[in-house]
């Protein structure tokens, strides 16, 4: 098994195995496989600093575009307007609890939840903290045992595989995992018979 720092310093093709030690790269550069030319890693074109304040810029404009109404009509001299909220209280009052709420949590809930969710994970990779879950996630991608509430660690039984991949490599590479899995004995089976 890797240490962790092994894991931090080199990188696995996902489609051919190869491994290499990972190198810095540059906003917007792709490391490639020699061998297979499937992209190792990537580094973002923006960073949490640049991200963060995108997010921040979209909460405010999400704020005053909530605050303002989103309609207003004058007619023969009297005006009414109303915000998004107005809307979805208005659509409760008139018995439509099903489109009030579907109003509410797509145009409100959601997008602000989404919002949100992107300023902490992005102030957290600016103090450079992973979130409390990734660990765990990382864990069980990499070794296949989770830890239990005692502690102790838990092996998972995979009872699938998906491969992934739209390199020219990836139907070879499904052929050789198969291949690799009915050497060691394991036997395959089609999800339908």
């Amino acid at each position: 098994m890797m240490s962790a720092d092994m894991k931090e310093t080199l990188a696995a093709c996902h489609d051919c195995d190869a491994l290499y030690r990972r190198v810095p790269l540059r906003p917007g550069e792709q490391a490639r496989c020699i061998r297979c030319n499937a992209v190792l890693y990537r580094t973002s074109r923006i960073g949490p600093d640049t991200m963060l304040a995108i997010v921040l810029t979209a909460l405010i404009t999400f704020v005053i575009a909530n605050v303002f109404p989103i309609v207003e009509l004058s007619v023969q001299g009297i005006t009414s307007s109303s915000t998004l909220i107005g809307s979805v209280h208005a659509l409760w009052g008139d018995k439509r609890e099903i489109v009030a709420t579907l109003v509410l949590a797509t145009t409100l809930m959601v997008p602000l939840l989404d919002m949100l969710i992107m300023a902490l994970l992005t102030s957290l990779a600016l103090m450079h903290r992973r979130p409390p879950y990734f660990a765990p996630l990382l864990r069980l991608v990499q070794t296949g045992e989770v830890e239990s509430i005692t502690g102790r660690s838990v092996p998972v039984q995979a009872d699938s595989i998906c491969v992934h991949g739209d390199s020219p490599g990836a139907v070879e590479m499904a052929r050789r995992i198969r291949a690799r899995l009915e050497q060691a004995g394991v036997a395959l089976h089609p999800f339908v018979d």
